[in-house]
């Protein structure tokens, strides 16, 4: 949930701080990966406002699919659980609880 001080974020800044474009965004919605948190349109050129914790899952998103890990994984998997795996891939330490 986001406070009245949090900092939200329109599409086009959210691409920016994320380094994913804008028709990535639209496809993850369309499917389902991704929702913003704040304002979700109800229709075409509607805008949309992003939540620092949106744009930690579009930044994880976008890692997930450079790391060449398939959507269909992704949805059936979920996002969260899908992360876990990467960290614990990336810093095996840290998964065992050693740092």
């Amino acid at each position: 949930m986001t406070t009245l001080t949090e900092r939200t974020y329109s599409t086009a800044e959210a691409c920016v701080e994320t380094d994913v474009t804008p028709r990535e965004i639209h496809w993850w919605l369309h499917h389902g990966l991704v929702t913003p948190s704040i304002h979700r349109g109800i229709s075409t050129g509607s805008v949309h406002r992003w939540s620092e914790t949106d744009l930690s899952r579009l930044r994880a998103l976008k890692l997930l699919r450079l790391a060449g890990v398939e959507l269909g994984a992704i949805r059936r998997r979920g996002l969260a659980r899908l992360r876990a795996d990467v960290n614990a891939a990336l810093d095996p330490a840290q998964a065992a609880g050693l740092d």
